[in-house]
């Protein structure tokens, strides 16, 4: 990202503030530089998605509350056969997104910059949480924020100081709007069976 910086400023792109890199296996998902920049690893692109990169990604939204899927344009700008045109291109993207991404609608589509904002905030977060019975609190230094809420079994009746989307079976997206949510559960005898 150093590098990165230098090569952008010279071109007059010294507002950047948020890098995105390959995945890794053996590196960090999202970190800050020693200047306070925001650097995004790429979950999964869009144009392959296996099971071993489908349990990455949920596991990675669970923890961080959002995902990045990037596509690589490089060879659709400098196509090297037929098979870099766009409209080629587009089938396999749109094909893994449309199916495999489906069940995320509940997260939001960002630009770059404000997946950076978000992840400062991630980044910075310092929470508590309990259950008591069938009420779920968080307190959080922050009243803005999303996390999945992964409960088996049971199902959200209301919150309190934030937003919820069902995600898939189980899993819940949390959006935070005060620094103290509670969320209550259904009873066992009004979920559904």
């Amino acid at each position: 990202p150093e590098q990165m910086r230098a090569l952008l400023k010279e071109q007059g792109f010294s507002d950047v503030r948020t890098y995105l890199k390959d995945f890794e296996d053996t590196g960090e998902l999202v970190y800050l530089t020693k200047d306070g920049d925001v650097v995004l690893t790429t979950i999964n692109s869009g144009d392959s998605h296996k099971y071993s990169e489908d349990i990455r990604e949920r596991a990675i939204e669970t923890a961080l509350g959002f995902s990045v899927v990037t596509e690589d344009l490089q060879h659709i700008i400098y196509p090297q056969d037929a098979n870099d045109q766009w409209q080629n291109v587009y089938k396999d993207f749109a094909r893994y997104t449309d199916t495999f991404y489906d069940a995320f609608d509940a997260f939001e589509e960002l630009t770059l910059s404000d997946s950076g904002s978000r992840a400062k905030i991630f980044l910075s977060t310092i929470y508590e949480q309990s259950r008591n019975g069938n009420v779920i609190t968080l307190k959080s230094n922050y009243d803005t924020g999303c996390f999945v809420l992964r409960i088996h079994d049971e199902e959200i009746n209301k919150i309190e100081g934030g937003e919820f989307k069902k995600i898939e079976d189980d899993a819940w997206l949390i959006s935070l709007e005060k620094k103290e949510v509670k969320i209550t559960l259904k009873k066992e005898e009004n979920r559904k069976k």
